[in-house]
């Protein structure tokens, strides 16, 4: 695995990375934005910020994280010499980061006009910012100038709730309220309902964090108890999000889960009492149990029934976790000590920072960040790319082992 960060130092609260900008919350409760495109511009051009040798590694990893699973670049890395070569440029980036002059790349800093006493959560969704805090769950519209700054609108408060947790998807917001519900508002831009407002329900009455499953909402009151609320979908134009559909309703009466836990006991022996977190994706369910192991099953829906897959288990077992969070490789799971990625494919895990943070951040439903991981501690911002080498490095190491070097000591001293 190879992995290059960023590091802004400062005392902020949170971090977002959204459309070639870096959103970061300040204590003193402003928003500074940054220019990640100028900002790898600046590297790959300034001999003296001593990155200029690892071109073209800044573009691939803090601006163009998509063109690596491009099938270009897949082609381009079959090639024995650009492959050497791309790894050689990793070589060149500074380890273990490279810290930013944040004032070359500062394109704005602006006030937030809420008051609360803690922001709990940030997403940022179609040239809108959501914000749950302590009093309320707020939005923000952003006026995007895509060559310039960005300007934050005027603060409204959709409801008056601690808000824990906020996701959006297809048109549809939510915001998880603890023990005062969970607030669901569909069509909140109006692609459906051209000039009406959002339609608020209230679909649960605990909610501590909500995912989806494909068109489909999932609340979790406890991580032990999920529920599934179906959806119906309709086809829109709306060009800034690439879902290319909006919800225009949702079935109040969920779907309780429970017997997937259930089956995942009598399957893979994993009682449900020792489970001591839940996640999951649009087509795999994370349990991480009291003995350490992070278990990744598919899921897939049959019947308008959820059902279990193959499952996978990591290879080390780490402490309690307090987040997951997806990436297009695998979950970054976040305990009191470390923020580490485990590998989709074989489970296994790479430390991405050895303390505990304040604030983990993944961007799988981005165009360009799927494999990019924004990390708030006590000591600044750094943003963590990845990129998984051992797929080209199989496929060389078989070509080479036959073709061109019969010493197979030899080709395993190269890819060491």
């Amino acid at each position: 695995m190879k992995i290059a960060k960023l590091f802004f130092p400062g005392i902020y609260e949170d971090a977002y990375v959204y459309m070639g900008r870096l959103f970061i919350l300040t204590e003193q409760r402003t928003i500074l934005v940054y220019d990640l495109d100028k900002l790898v511009n600046s590297l790959e051009q300034d001999s003296e910020k001593r990155v200029s040798g690892s071109l073209p590694i800044p573009t691939y990893m803090f601006s163009r994280n998509d063109w690596l699973s491009s099938s270009q670049f897949k082609s381009l890395l079959r090639n024995l010499g650009m492959y050497s070569s791309f790894l050689s440029a990793f070589e060149q980036f500074p380890q273990p980061y490279f810290e930013v002059d944040k004032k070359d790349f500062l394109l704005k800093e602006q006030e937030l006009d809420i008051s609360d006493p803690v922001i709990l959560d940030t997403l940022i969704y179609n040239e809108r910012l959501y914000m749950g805090a302590t009093n309320g769950f707020y939005q923000i519209d952003i006026t995007w100038d895509k060559k310039g700054p960005v300007t934050l609108g005027k603060t409204e408060k959709k409801i008056d709730a601690r808000c824990l947790s906020t996701s959006a998807r297809y048109g549809t917001v939510n915001a998880s309220c603890n023990e005062e519900g969970l607030f669901t508002f569909v069509d909140d831009f109006g692609w459906w309902e051209q000039g009406k407002s959002s339609r608020m329900q209230t679909l649960a009455n605990k909610s501590l964090k909500t995912s989806w499953i494909g068109f489909d909402i999932v609340n979790y009151s406890g991580y032990d108890h999920l529920d599934l609320f179906r959806s119906n979908s309709e086809k829109t134009q709306v060009k800034l999000e690439p879902e290319g559909r909006v919800l225009v309703g949702i079935d109040s009466n969920g779907q309780d889960l429970s017997y997937l836990f259930e089956a995942v006991q009598a399957r893979y022996n994993i009682p449900t009492e020792k489970i001591q977190f839940t996640f999951n994706s649009s087509n795999r369910l994370f349990l991480h149990t009291d003995a350490g192991f992070l278990h990744s099953i598919q899921i897939h829906s049959e019947n308008d029934i959820i059902q279990l897959g193959k499952a996978k288990v990591s290879k080390e077992t780490t402490n309690r976790i307090l987040s997951i969070n997806s990436t297009k490789l695998g979950p970054v799971i976040e305990t009191s000590d470390q923020v580490a990625l485990v590998l989709d494919k074989n489970g296994q895990i790479f430390t991405l920072s050895e303390s505990g943070a304040l604030v983990v951040r993944t961007f799988p439903r981005s165009k360009r960040f799927q494999n990019m991981v924004a990390i708030v501690d006590d000591n600044g911002v750094f943003l963590v790319s990845l990129f998984d080498e051992s797929e080209f490095e199989k496929k060389h190491f078989n070509a080479l082992k036959y073709e061109e070097y019969p010493n197979l000591e030899e080709i395993e001293d190269f890819f060491r």
